[in-house]
């Protein structure tokens, strides 16, 4: 008995399977059309552009502060009507950064959710035809329901990965290198 080995509990061993890649990944994106990779574009660079927005405004921002501080020094190096003319520029400044990011964010998520409606139907409807395309006694031995049940997780996890966290990646991305570069010019 001492020689017997212990098996560990079914619930602790690693599932059977491969670890997925980043080619898994990308070919995702092999059942997209030409126009699709288009509007993907268009996409990522509206997010980018989205992120790019928030280190311009701490710029703007640090100007307006600057601003307020030369001013109140005594005495003041330039007029009320001068301070006040700055300070509308600057409020208009950060009024077209909002409306920016505003137009940004509203094209990168629609951009991207139709993206992600499209491939998540153009891949259901290619694991329809390879499921009906298998004889007649693979299909009697699926239990009733997997396969629907199969496509419509893998379908809906596609479609949420591609319509909000693509999106949500390449903004912050180019908010985290846009900031980079004003810290470092």
């Amino acid at each position: 008995m001492a020689s017997e080995k212990t098996q560990p509990p079914a619930s602790l061993e690693e599932p059977p399977g491969r670890e997925p890649t980043v080619k898994d990944y990308i070919r995702v994106f092999t059942y997209a059309t030409k126009w699709d990779l288009v509007v993907y574009v268009v996409a990522s660079v509206a997010s980018i552009g989205a992120g790019t927005t928030l280190p311009l405004m701490n710029i703007i921002f640090g100007q307006l502060v600057g601003q307020f501080t030369d001013y109140f020094q005594d005495p003041p190096p330039i007029t009320r009507h001068e301070f006040e003319k700055l300070l509308d520029k600057q409020a208009l400044y950060i009024m077209a950064l909002f409306f920016g990011r505003f137009g940004l964010n509203y094209i990168n998520k629609f951009c991207f959710r139709m993206i992600g409606i499209r491939l998540s139907s153009a891949v259901r409807l290619h694991y329809l035809e390879c499921v009906l395309g298998q004889p007649i006694q693979v299909l009697d031995s699926m239990p009733p329901g997997a396969a629907a049940s199969t496509i419509t997780g893998t379908a809906n996890v596609l479609q949420i990965s591609i319509s909000e966290k693509l999106g949500i990646f390449m903004e912050f991305n180019g908010t985290i290198w846009t900031a980079i570069i004003v810290a470092f010019t």
